[in-house]
């Protein structure tokens, strides 16, 4: 298995460029390395690299993008009496079409005894600021990963349904909207990582649809504030944070929409994200400070999302080396945080059922007294 490599990148701002453009180097050629960061520009990414086999039999090699979200992933390569061999992949290509079907880009390269092969991909999509690597494998070793990987998400989707389930089952019987806005913030939030990790492909062939499910990451950051408003009861406690947490909740919800009707606009979300999680952390905080009932368990839950948040963003820009943590960190962060989300929505039942006592208390005391 190799993961991190040095790689040939030629950058096609025009979106013109053919093969033959890029092997005669009419592009400018630059090295960069295998795990690779879009940055904020429009453009189709060209890399080349050699593969060698330096056995002496037939050997499969696996190329995997190890990221969904390339709206085209496509390889090139020449056969040995110089025909070009072309396989398109990426989003543009309906999983039962491609060559592997799988929701990560995977194709399939044989090399003979002691032959060096030199492959090119051209790789555009819509998103920017996120990274992706080029990777190659052995077949058992692809098949043994993407396995992993996906026993993985599964642990992760059956327990956010879980979860889900049974807090609308209290939602439907005691109609207390905090149990809704958790049940919106968790929904959301699955259909984020469904997304995010390219599961929807197996259902979906829309372009439209998959670039419009991006539009759930807005809304997962609105519920979560009308969650943590209705939570801490800011209206009561927090009555100048309560309209500012308001006003924030709409401007993401309209940023769902707009990011709907034309994904470009996702990148409003990808610059107030982090202020707005810091802002919603430093709520957190400020509750706990004052002892707002219940503050403990949102300033517990909320920091594993500031983990997970910097964790992710800080490998999509660059800043932190790819590892299971930093790439998985936020799912793992998230759910943690919805977990003890769920105990708190538990301590608040407890909490009302111990001001009902102390209300029926009074209530008795003071019939007493004028008795």
């Amino acid at each position: 298995s190799l993961d991190h490599f040095k790689v040939e990148l030629f950058i096609d701002k025009k979106k013109t460029a053919t093969i033959e453009d890029i092997i005669t180097e009419k592009l400018d050629k630059q090295f960069t390395s295998s795990r690779f960061s879009l940055p904020y520009q429009q453009a189709n990414y060209w890399f080349s690299f050699t593969l060698h086999n330096q056995t002496d039999k037939k050997i499969r090699s696996i190329v995997v993008i190890d990221e969904p979200y390339l709206y085209h992933a496509d390889l090139y390569y020449q056969d040995s009496v110089g025909n070009w061999h072309i396989e398109d992949n990426g989003v543009a290509v309906p999983i039962s079409e491609r060559a592997i079907p799988s929701r990560l880009p995977h194709f399939s390269i044989y090399l003979e005894a002691n032959e060096a092969k030199k492959v090119y991909l051209r790789t555009s999509t819509r998103h920017s600021l996120v990274s992706f690597a080029i990777t190659i494998k052995s077949a058992s070793i692809a098949t043994q990963h993407e396995q992993m990987k996906v026993a993985g998400y599964c642990l992760f989707f059956g327990i956010s349904i879980a979860m889900l389930l049974y807090n609308l089952f209290i939602f439907l019987t005691l109609r207390d909207h905090l149990y809704f806005y958790y049940c919106l913030y968790c929904g959301a939030f699955f259909m984020f990582v469904v997304q995010y990790s390219g599961f929807h492909l197996f259902v979906v062939n829309s372009n439209f649809i998959h670039y419009a499910l991006a539009g759930f990451v807005p809304l997962t950051l609105s519920f979560l504030t009308l969650f943590i408003s209705q939570l801490l009861q800011t209206k009561k406690n927090l009555p100048k944070i309560d309209l500012i947490m308001r006003f924030v909740a709409l401007i993401f919800f309209l940023e769902a929409i707009l990011t709907v009707i034309n994904p470009d606009y996702y990148f409003i979300t990808l610059i107030l994200g982090m202020p707005v999680g810091l802002f919603l952390f430093a709520i957190s905080i400020y509750a706990f400070v004052q002892k707002v009932p219940l503050a403990n368990y949102l300033l517990f839950g909320m920091s594993w999302h500031i983990i997970g948040l910097f964790l992710v963003a800080g490998l999509n820009l660059d800043l932190v080396q790819y590892s299971f943590l930093t790439r998985y960190g936020f799912i793992l962060g998230s759910l943690i945080e919805l977990f003890v989300f769920a105990l708190a929505l538990v301590a608040r039942v407890k909490l009302l059922q111990k001001e009902k006592n102390a209300f029926r208390g009074e209530l008795i005391a003071i019939e007493k007294k004028e008795k």
